[in-house]
């Protein structure tokens, strides 16, 4: 049974000018949880300012509910419980391009917007246990610029609360895809599809191939190529023979994947999000909207989202999402090159190598 509902973060009292942007985030959650699966918070956001915001839905924020790391989490002992959801691809900058309506949450001056988020699709408490735990959602907003078009950082006002009690049940078993659900296709039917039609699944069987390639060049590049490069550079930035070989050995592995026996599921509906991942879930590839628009080659493609997701994977490269786009890419790289070679659109445009680069 849950306790009464109490909210124990309010919103900030916030003196902004006229026009200025500003935002403020609260979390609220039941005073006691029984089992994480009845761990669910609902993140209210508020926008502060004088001017009416066009937020971008970023997956790594609470704006979406696809179950990414969106939140920090601490119990009374310093523990942490360890991250089991997923990872996405999303570009910021077509995403404003296409102007999709379902892309973005629109807040007008003291309006507010509440999203329900089930930390145990996302996090397992079983090394942490049960206690009290303090929350904080991910803060870090982008709003669109009405003059200029571009993405512009607001970080809100953010508070936390805590959790009474977390008891009970500290991790939720993801259950495997049916097998009912799969269909498969192709060659001696390897390759398996959940809700997809035939022209999606077309689209696949054009797209594995790029992917193939794209991870057997970027190998033998970094086999013959073992010092800096301006491609190198470009994606993974400053030249050291530790993150070089590093960088190699995870296309080593991609190289390996027999990805026409991967399963693709094409049930999600997010249009600004490519596909994501679970990155325990190996192989299996959830395909989302901005996936169906993409080319099949070249720059943010098919291929090249399918070599992004696959890099995600523990087994591979277990690779974040510390940037997002090739120019916060290229910033990384030159500002931080360790998170570089952490990164999966790194390696996806590393791979993709458009513009071509030597």
């Amino acid at each position: 049974m849950f306790a009464t509902t109490v909210i124990l973060a309010t919103l900030f009292a916030t003196e902004v000018a006229y026009g200025a942007p500003g935002l403020s985030l609260s979390v609220s959650a039941p005073a006691s949880i029984d089992g994480v699966d009845n761990f669910k918070v609902t993140a209210t956001l508020t926008n502060t300012g004088g001017e009416t915001l066009k937020l971008l839905n970023d997956p790594r924020g609470p704006l979406s509910q696809i179950p990414t790391d969106t939140f920090s989490i601490l119990s009374s002992t310093g523990s942490s419980p360890s991250f089991n959801g997923v990872k996405a691809k999303y570009v910021p900058s077509n995403v404003i391009k296409e102007n999709r309506n379902g892309s973005f949450t629109v807040l007008e001056p003291g309006k507010s917007v509440s999203i329900e988020h089930d930390l145990s699709a996302a996090y397992n408490f079983t090394t942490a246990g049960e206690g009290a735990y303090t929350v904080e959602a991910r803060n870090l907003f982008h709003f669109v610029d009405a003059n200029t078009g571009k993405a512009v950082p607001v970080q809100a006002a953010s508070s936390k609360f805590q959790v009474a009690s977390l008891t009970g049940k500290l991790a939720v078993a993801r259950p495997p895809v049916a097998a009912s659900k799969i269909i498969r296709r192709g060659l001696r039917k390897r390759t398996g599809f959940v809700g997809c039609n035939d022209d999606q699944i077309n689209q696949v069987f054009e797209a594995i191939p790029v992917t193939q390639g794209y991870v057997a060049e970027s190998l033998q590049y970094l086999q013959a190529n073992p010092g800096a490069t301006e491609r190198y550079i470009t994606w993974f930035g400053e030249f050291t023979k530790d993150r070089h070989s590093l960088v190699t050995s995870q296309y080593q592995r991609l190289t390996e994947n027999d990805y026409p026996n991967y399963t693709f599921d094409c049930t999600c509906t997010d249009e600004g999000v490519y596909a994501f991942v679970n990155i325990d879930d190996f192989g299996v590839v959830h395909l989302c909207g901005a996936f169906w628009r993409a080319p099949v080659s070249g720059t943010d493609s098919k291929g090249g989202t399918i070599l992004h997701e696959a890099s995600h994977f523990r087994l591979n490269a277990q690779t974040q999402d510390n940037a997002y786009g090739q120019s916060a890419c290229q910033s990384l790289a030159q500002s931080d090159p360790d998170a570089a070679i952490a990164n999966a659109d790194s390696h996806e445009y590393f791979g993709e190598n458009t513009p071509a680069l030597p």
